[in-house]
């Protein structure tokens, strides 16, 4: 048996002259307040991805999109421009209305801010053209692709308009105030509305107009106040009254009653034009759970908003009213968005917490001593807390990305904690710290570079970074701190025994070897370094294969490198073997990489049917697909909307034990067979595996994104590019696209009249007096207006009696004029053309924005080089002001293409400048930053193996092993510089296994436990968003880097020379456990 020899640590040493007392009550303090602070903390799924907003909207009925921008957006724009602490203005004009979204700094005074904008809007308003609805104020609209954070279904044993009015009445209005809902949608419900069908033909003959019958009716319905009038003075006094007119005295009102106009010596009333109609309104959308009609009320939360604070009052705000509601009312949740947060949040923490307690077994299986893990236990416990405290004080917010963060500290934190616990026990100083201190800070530094992200890059990765910096800032006060204190009111004890001796042994064994390793490796040190070199790879594959221009350079390279010998037959061969896996990664892994974010499994249909359909039509396509879907038990609910008469959707959601099953494929399989036989519509179904649609546009992919300050200059610009794009023998069906959204299609018909202005002016007619005409006679309806009678707000539209009947070829060949002048066909005048153009004008920061969408024949690497050239050749003649760009810019993660990538060398900087202060060497601080691009070696094999999905995660896994594997090779570089100073003699080989043998121990302590910290998220699957790529990442780095390290770091220092003499017993140190 073994005898073992104890031996007790002396006090541990703490800075300052500070006792340990007193810092264990100071750190007790900490605690105490992270731990009151901890619930104050913002907790959510996903960060706030989106800054605060203000959103502007307006109506202008049957006005084009361009007169709307011109008239209407154009001067509400100029006006907020002036406003401070703006981001980002962003507006859509389109037919009949339009929106400006105003985004603000994170920091930004809203309630101030929308003061500003509505006293801004007072002041345009009235310089708007007549007919333009009064702008409508909103904060933090979602955008249109949100998910319906509650949906409610209201019963009764009563008509379906009592129990809308009821909802609207009272339902919506006690929800109201809870912060956070951006609106509350009542559907299932249609009210009545005044349907005023007129004769166009009749009232043209009169003289008679739309904006005339709308004049009437408001003059005959106004009650507004006029002032005061002074109706007599005495003695210096004045007798003041208020006047009101009041059109319509009645509770009620007879349209009979209503005057017109006056023809000749007679009264035009109302009905003499128009035939008054009290019906239900028509349908403009319909909203179905389950292909039930019943009402539903959904519930959207504003952007930025805590959807899981929001739903919770809510559904309190719910549970209250129950117990008020009318006899036989009910109200029942239907669908709760909230479920699947609270449930992958609850997920992610229950990961953390297993994560933790697999890093403190192991650190008790490797040190087998309780005293030693109850130290890191509360050292590591302590830092979680102390760090809610700092996320509090600087609004970092607890989401799916920064729970990662956590984790992903936990291993450098306990690795920080074991290796100033190990140096105290042996050591018995705190020289170490400089070392701590400088890994730290290398992986601050490469944390650091998220700040510089692109902000839609930046917003998910920014509370990641600075929850791992804050802990990690927070871990070198309590390894200075904290662990010595801890160390001197609990000692740990030495223990040598005979197990130690064979560790020795063993030890001694394998540093022969290695000394021959690296003996071998000096001798043939270039070919390793070329092996390496080639092993991460050259990246020739990026060299283009012509470069353009007159330059002396440029005909030297296409002579060589540009060459079709060189094309044809070495780069095939140079590619592969130069590359390495960085051209497998960037090929194959990069290229089919997406952004991703955590959700639900589910499946969409969205139905397109032709112009010119109805409401009616669109429903009926989409009550069939309800039909097929009701026999499927495995479903849990359907959601049907229906946008409008061209558009309709259907999500579609899984029982939970369905989800991760066959059975979604399988569905999606048979929607996709329905949608080929069905006929009528066009589709799209997507959700799991690779998206189906037969649309003829939607197989476009988005190619080139032109953006100028002058609409019609764009306009051309755009035609300019289109026009070269068609007579690329690969590309096909060039079209525009105007809306930011590059995969919602907004092309429509639109027929253009060229009128022969002189001619119209012989006739006596002006082009408005035509377009009035044309309006009231073809123009189906008018759009919804009102008026107040009796104190109730009575809704009415204008609808022409003949629009159903006519088509084309009446509009050319109505008779117009007969009144003052002589009649005339409208193709006497003008000419009319047909053409498709995108139905919004779309502008960012008062820039127009166009899109170029083609079909390319091709692989997609061809399709992004032929895009690559062609916007290179636009930039080249575009002038001032105007610029094209690849649309999907920062919305993808392709390596080397976007500025995140650049960001890494960034990263690389910072990390050569701390080494070189710590190290005191610019030569030493190389060693460690080529071992970075080794251990990279390992990602690319990782997910080019394995065919992971490269995210967000993939690139925090990038920023993290850079200060990972820095630190390695760092511990066992500083411990040598030390060993130079204390040991003069000890030089070459023999001095740096010393410190290989010192400090490999806590290396590899480093390496284990990240790897078991993040094993849990890989248990998940690949189809888990960021956690995967983050785990996978980092694991096949550091895998692969422990090997590197072993490898290549004594062939990259250049003192470290191979001695004829062997390694003295004496100098030989075992491990530091």
């Amino acid at each position: 048996m073994d005898s073992p020899t104890v031996k007790s640590t002396s006090p541990a040493l703490l800075p300052f002259g500070l006792s340990a007392f007193t810092t264990n009550v100071i750190f007790v303090v900490l605690i105490i307040g992270g731990l009151s602070m901890a619930p104050l903390t913002s907790f959510k799924f996903l960060p706030s991805r989106t800054l605060p907003s203000i959103t502007v909207s307006y109506m202008w009925p049957n006005i084009s999109g361009r007169v709307v921008e011109m008239q209407v957006t154009g001067p509400l724009e100029g006006a907020f421009s002036t406003v401070r602490g703006i981001r980002e203005i962003e507006s859509s004009s389109y037919r009949g209305g339009g929106w400006i979204r105003i985004t603000y700094d994170r920091t930004a005074d809203m309630d101030a801010a929308r003061f500003e904008i509505a006293a801004l809007i007072r002041q345009v308003y009235p310089k708007l053209p007549e007919g333009v609805s009064r702008p409508l104020l909103t904060l933090n609209r979602p955008d249109d692709s949100e998910t319906a954070l509650l949906t409610y279904t209201i019963n009764a044993n009563t008509t379906v308009f009592t129990i809308g009015r009821y909802a609207e009445d009272v339902v919506k209005r006690r929800l109201a105030d809870i912060p956070g809902i951006y609106s509350i949608n009542i559907d299932g419900m249609l009210p009545f509305e005044w349907n005023l069908e007129y004769d166009p033909h009749k009232m043209h003959e009169l003289g008679i107009d739309q904006n005339t019958l709308r004049a009437a009716i408001h003059n005959y319905l106004a009650n507004r106040e006029l002032g005061q009038v002074i109706i007599d003075r005495r003695d210096e006094r004045e007798n003041r009254v208020n006047l009101r007119l009041k059109g319509n005295r009645n509770e009620s009102f007879n349209w009979e009653d209503i005057p017109v106009a006056v023809s000749g010596q007679r009264i035009i009333r109302l009905t003499e034009v128009a035939t008054p109609a009290f019906v239900e309104q028509k349908a403009t959308r319909y909203y179905r759970i389950n292909g039930l009609s019943t009402v539903n009320m959904t519930i959207y939360a504003e952007r930025g908003a805590n959807h899981l604070t929001v739903a919770r009052e809510i559904k309190e705000r719910i549970r209250l009213l129950q117990h008020e509601l009318p006899p036989g009312f009910s109200i029942t949740i239907a669908h709760d968005s909230t479920g699947f947060l609270r449930a992958e949040l609850n997920k992610n923490i229950m990961r953390t917490a297993f994560s933790l307690l697999i890093l403190l077994l192991f650190v008790y299986l490797v040190t087998l001593q309780r005293r030693y893990l109850f130290i890191v236990a509360i050292s590591l416990l302590a830092n979680i807390i102390i760090g809610f405290m700092f996320y509090f004080l600087l609004g970092v917010e607890i989401h799916l990305y920064s729970l990662a963060g956590i984790t992903v500290s936990l291993g450098i934190l306990i690795d920080n904690t074991i290796v100033m616990i190990d140096h105290l026990r042996h050591k018995k100083n705190l020289r170490v710290f400089i070392a701590l201190l400088a890994a730290t800070l290398t992986t601050i530094g490469a944390l650091s570079v998220i700040f510089f992200l692109d902000e839609n890059q930046k917003v998910n990765l920014v509370d990641f970074s600075m929850v791992v910096i804050i802990n990690l800032a927070i871990c070198l006060f309590i390894a200075i701190f904290f662990v010595p204190a801890l160390m001197e009111k609990i000692p740990l004890r030495v223990k040598k025994s005979a197990r130690m001796v064979r560790r020795k042994r063993m030890v001694a064994g394998f540093n022969g070897y290695y000394r021959r390793f690296i003996a071998f490796g000096r001798r043939y040190r270039i070919a390793f370094i070329i092996a390496g070199v080639l092993g991460f790879g050259i990246p020739v594959f990026w060299l283009p294969e012509k470069i353009e221009g007159e330059r002396w350079y440029n005909s030297v390279y296409n002579s060589t490198l540009g060459s079709e010998t060189y094309n044809k037959s070495i780069r095939p061969v140079a590619d592969k073997v130069l590359g390495g896996t960085l051209r497998l990664f960037v090929y194959h892994v990069s290229e089919r990489s997406f952004f991703t974010q955590p959700e639900r499994t589910r499946l969409h249909v969205w139905a397109y049917l032709p112009e010119g359909s109805t409401i009616d039509h669109c429903n009926s396509v989409m009550e069939d697909f309800e039909n097929f879907l009701a026999r499927f038990d495995e479903v849990e609910q359907y959601h049907t909307r229906v946008h409008g008469p061209e558009r309709g959707s259907i999500e579609i959601h899984f029982y939970p034990e369905h989800e991760n099953t066959f059975f979604p494929f399988r569905l999606k399989s048979l929607l996709e067979q329905k949608a080929i036989y069905s006929g009528g519509a066009d589709f799209t179904v997507y959700g799991v595996g690779q998206g189906f649609s037969n649309r003829l546009f939607d197989r476009s992919s988005p190619g080139i994104r032109l953006t100028g300050y002058n609409y019609e200059m764009l306009m051309s610009y755009a035609g300019r590019v289109a026009g070269k794009l068609e007579n690329h023998p690969r590309i096909q069906r060039v079209h525009l696209q105007s809306s930011r959204n590059i995969w919602q299609l907004d092309l429509r018909t639109e027929y253009y009249m060229d009128f022969d202005k002189e001619a119209l002016t012989r006739l006596g007619y002006s082009i408005p007096g035509v377009y009035s005409y044309l309006t009231s006679l073809f123009i189906h309806d008018s759009g919804p207006f009102g008026e107040m009678s009796g104190g109730e707000y009575v809704p009415m539209r204008l609808r022409s009696g003949s629009a159903d009947e006519l088509g084309l070829w009446d509009v050319k060949n109505t008779m117009i004029g007969g009144r003052s002048g002589r009649a005339f066909k409208l193709n006497e005048v003008a000419g009319i053309s047909r053409t498709r153009a995108p139905d919004a004008i779309s502008k960012l920061n008062q820039q127009y924005f166009l899109t170029l969408m083609y079909d390319f024949i091709g692989p997609q690497e061809l399709a992004r080089m032929v895009r690559d050239r062609e916007i290179e050749e636009a930039n080249e003649w575009l002038p001032l002001g105007f610029r094209a760009f690849d649309p999907m810019e920062g919305f993808v993660w392709r390596f080397g293409e976007q500025r995140q990538y650049s960001l890494i060398l960034l990263v690389i900087l910072i990390i050569f400048f701390i080494c070189a202060i710590l190290l005191e060497s610019l030569l030493q601080p190389l060693a460690v930053i080529l071992m970075l691009p080794l251990s990279y070696i390992g990602v690319f094999l990782t997910f080019y193996l394995f065919n992971f999905n490269f995210d967000q995660g993939g690139y925090a896994a990038f920023l993290f092993l850079s200060g990972i594997v820095v630190n390695s090779a760092l511990y066992i570089l500083n411990d040598l510089n030390n060993l130079r100073k204390s040991n003069p003699g000890l030089t070459g080989i023999n001095m740096y296994i010393k410190a290989y043998n010192a400090k490999i121990i806590p290396v590899l302590l480093t390496v284990i436990s990240t790897v078991l910290g993040l094993t849990p998220f890989l248990m998940t699957g690949r189809t888990e968003s960021f956690w995967f790529a983050l785990a996978a990442g980092t694991i096949g780095g550091l895998a692969f880097s422990v090997v590197m390290l072993v490898i290549f770091l004594p062939l990259l220092i250049r003192d470290v020379k191979p001695i004829n003499s062997p390694l003295p017993a004496k100098n030989v140190t075992g491990p530091s456990l």
